[in-house]
Parts: structure tokens; C-alpha cells; sequence
């Protein structure tokens, strides 16, 4: 064999073992590989998953900080009832569907799901703590955001002599961007049309627990036409279906 070819050799030799060690230092560290699953079983809103997941890193190393602080937080989220709340079941069902989107990162959504649970019990420690995260979240995200616009604006404000010519185009580029495409006007309609949705599912939100307060206040007829509207604009909703036929069947035998 010829020297060039024993260099050649060599040579892939070392750049397989380098890439062997980068591999097994990254996707083949257990302890990260299991980590990184329980984080997506987590944003999935799979806990138990993520917390068996987390519990292997534990095994594997016991004082992995990040895993124990997950683990923590974890048990943090579970909630937790509050004696004679007349509103625990409900306030938990908002609460739940908070926590998956917050564990998705979508705060605004979280938001909407909180104010619900908050409006049948306001100083539910648990509900009340996420809701205040998500504010923090999109105050973060919405200052860098603002931030990042201040720069941009200071710097288009200003217009050197040799840039006049393009700064014109420009203009005139942006003017003939602003007319209203077809497919825009497609856009515009979707948009519309969503927003109609949004706006009709809180008003089904805010009907429905409206109703529930109704019930436990022992105001029968209010809550039957509360849920009655609720059944106006949702047909399928079952939780006011069973209501409704629970409170009819109350005020049946107070008659």
C-alpha cells in the first residue's frame, strides 16, 4: 500500500472517531435524550409521560437540577380544590385547558381560560398564579418586540442625501403594496369570519357560567335561561343540555 493511501486512511479514520464522539456526546447521552422526550410529552400536556421520562434522568443521575426543578413545577400544576367552592369542578375544567396552552407557549389563549375560572372564584391561588405568568410572558415577548420596532423606526427616520432616490422607490413601492389584493380581501373574510366565532364562543362561555351561578344561588328560572340561550347559539353544547334538564327537573318537583 502506497503512502498516500495509508494517509487517506488515517485520516477518515480520525474524522469517523470525531463524529462518533460528537454523536455520543449529544444524542447518545441518555440523560439528555430522556430530558428533552419529557419536554415534549410535557408541551403535549402528556404528565405522565413526562414525568416517567424525567424520573429515568433521575435514576441515571440524581441531581440533574434542571429534571428536579421540572418535576417540581410538575406537582405544582396539579390542582387543587378548594373546600366549599361550589365552582371547584368548573374552575378545574378552565384551569386544565389553560395549563395545556401555557405548556404550548400560547399565553393569550391560556389567558382567556383563566379569566373564566376567575370569574366564578377570583382569589384561586393556583388559577390566579398562571394567569399572572402569562401576563409576565407577553409583557416580555411584546417589550422586546416594542424594542426591536424603536430601533427599526429610529434608523428609517433617518435619510441620507444619497439614499433620497431610493427612499422614493421605496415609497412608491410601499403605496402600491398598500392596494388591496384579491387574495387579501380572501384573507380579510377568514379573519372576519373567525373573529365572529371567537366572539360567539365567549358569549357561550360567559352564558353557561352565568347559568352555573344562577344554580347555586338557587335562581332556577335565571339559569334555565341562561343555558336556554346557551342552546340558541350551540346546539351541541351537552354540559347545558344536562343542565338544563337537571334544573327543570328541580323546579318540577319544588312545584
Amino acid at each position: 500500500m502506497s503512502l498516500k493511501a495509508v494517509i487517506k486512511c488515517v485520516v477518515v479514520f480520525l474524522i469517523l472517531t470525531v463524529c462518533n464522539l460528537c454523536y455520543s456526546d449529544d444524542l447518545g447521552d441518555p440523560v439528555a435524550r430522556h430530558y428533552q422526550k419529557g419536554l415534549e410529552y410535557y408541551k403535549e400536556s402528556l404528565l405522565d409521560k413526562a414525568k416517567a421520562e424525567w424520573e429515568i434522568v433521575l435514576n441515571i443521575n440524581s441531581e440533574h437540577k434542571l429534571t428536579i426543578e421540572a418535576l417540581n413545577n410538575l406537582k405544582l400544576e396539579i390542582y387543587k380544590a378548594e373546600e366549599n367552592d361550589p365552582f371547584s369542578k368548573s374552575i378545574c375544567e378552565f384551569y386544565e385547558k389553560g395549563m395545556k396552552y401555557y405548556r404550548c407557549e400560547e399565553y393569550e389563549k391560556a389567558i382567556k381560560e383563566f379569566e373564566q375560572g376567575l370569574n366564578l372564584n377570583s382569589i384561586q391561588p393556583q388559577v390566579k398564579n398562571f394567569y399572572n405568568k402569562c401576563k409576565e410572558k407577553i409583557a416580555g415577548v411584546n417589550f422586546s418586540g416594542e424594542s426591536q420596532a424603536k430601533v427599526v423606526d429610529a434608523e428609517s427616520d433617518v435619510v441620507k442625501p444619497e439614499n433620497q432616490s431610493v427612499t422614493i422607490k421605496q415609497v412608491s413601492r410601499d403605496k402600491n403594496k398598500s392596494r388591496v389584493s384579491p387574495k387579501t380581501k380572501q384573507d380579510a373574510k377568514v379573519q372576519l369570519s373567525q373573529a365572529k366565532t371567537d366572539k360567539a364562543k365567549i358569549a357561550i362561555d360567559e352564558l353557561y357560567i352565568q347559568g352555573l351561578k344562577s344554580y347555586q344561588q338557587g335562581k332556577y328560572e335565571d339559569a334555565v335561561n341562561a343555558w336556554e340561550q346557551v342552546l340558541a347559539l350551540e346546539p351541541t353544547n351537552e354540559k347545558a343540555k344536562k343542565n338544563l334538564k337537571t334544573v327543570k327537573n328541580k323546579i318540577g318537583r319544588g312545584k
